[in-house]
């Protein structure tokens, strides 16, 4: 009877993943980071991340005061997350896996963060979501920003092309609160808190451009005051080169006027003699 025990004990840990296969589903990668970051499995075990390591279903990303991290999710998917943050990386599912099992759900607990879509909302639109203390997202194929307080939180509607959608459903809120919110339009903020309904507003350049400095880390923001300069060269440099050529066509225009008069033996008499 003990060895049959034994035998089924031992066919059920063949057939079925032990915890430590479950927990050691990597999902993705640390791709740049500065300062402290750690990560926390569901068995409370903490360790230190570094550019390259790798990031594993249900870990808990805490980045310290002054550091900053990207991580690259397996469909391309991109997370950053700025100083005094907390992400945890709920569900996730693509290797392998149909359009209808595809899957990614993180939980973004504090802290800022920049989430910019991959293949999972290519396959599945309606399969990736994030949730704050106070909304779920239901992101469809964008760029987005948060801002996770305490009390307050801030959603950014970064890019988002036409016929794709953001779902911003409140999980807090007075009595007669509007609770939900479809965003169709990029340059877009809402507004969460504990004790209003959600609004909607418009956010300005600056205003996202601060937000860029506090999430991103610094190459990350070197290459994009060089992706912006480099758009921005091409026409001014045009408009000199325009005027350039057009001051030297004029130029060449005059000259010759000025030779046809300074060199009257080169063309006919001038004045002309009076014939007799």
């Amino acid at each position: 009877m003990k060895t049959l025990c034994a035998l089924i004990t031992a066919a059920a840990f063949l057939i079925c993943p032990t915890t430590a296969e479950a927990v050691n589903t990597v999902v993705g990668t640390v791709t740049e980071m500065e300062g402290q970051v750690t990560a926390t499995d569901d068995t409370g075990k903490t360790r230190q991340l570094q550019a390259e390591s790798e990031v594993f279903l249900n870990d808990k990303i805490a980045t310290a005061t002054g550091a900053r991290v990207e991580i690259l999710l397996n469909d391309n998917s991109e997370i950053s997350q700025g100083e005094n943050g907390e992400m945890i990386i709920d569900q996730y599912v693509y290797e392998d896996a149909s359009k209808e099992d595809v899957n990614c759900a993180l939980k973004c607990v504090k802290g800022l963060f920049r989430i910019l879509t991959g293949k999972i909302v290519d396959m599945n639109p309606e399969r990736f979501q994030v949730q704050t203390r106070m909304a779920t997202i239901g992101i469809r194929g964008c760029e987005l920003g948060f801002v996770a307080g305490e009390d307050d939180e801030d959603i950014y509607v970064f890019d988002l092309p036409e016929g794709h959608s953001v779902e911003v459903e409140q999980t807090t809120g007075g009595a007669g609160a509007k609770r939900r919110l479809t965003i169709r339009k990029a340059g877009t903020a809402i507004s969460v808190s504990r004790r209003a309904a959600l609004k909607e507003r418009l956010f300005s350049a600056d205003e996202k451009e601060r937000f860029f400095k506090r999430a991103l880390l610094r190459r990350a923001l070197q290459r994009r005051e060089a992706m912006r300069n480099n758009a921005e060269k091409p026409g001014e440099a045009a408009k000199p080169e325009a005027k350039k050529s057009s001051f030297h066509f004029s130029m060449l225009l005059n000259s010759s006027s000025m030779a046809f008069f300074k060199f009257p033996s080169l063309t006919s008499p001038w004045p002309p003699k009076d014939s007799k």
